[in-house]
């Protein structure tokens, strides 16, 4: 099992939104540089910036963590 990578996911998140890091950096509170840094694994956000950025992706906390990839195996699999 792979390390979950907020990051990675934030960025996954936002380019299916079709937003630009500026628009959420400017939502967050942040930099975009700071964004980017996140999404690029260099910095690790607190929790209550997790939350910032979640409320600019307009998600909750548990949808910003969900591993929607194993959701939908588990659901394949179940018959």
């Amino acid at each position: 099992m792979s390390n979950y990578s907020i990051g990675k996911r934030i960025r996954e998140i936002r380019l299916k939104k079709h937003f630009s890091q500026e628009q959420i950096a400017l939502r967050a509170g942040i930099t975009p540089a700071y964004l980017g840094q996140i999404e690029r694994e260099e910095k690790n956000p607190t929790v209550k910036l997790v939350e910032k950025i979640s409320n600019a992706l307009d998600i909750s906390l548990s949808e910003l963590f969900s591993n929607q990839e194993n959701l939908i195996n588990r659901t394949d699999s179940v018959e």
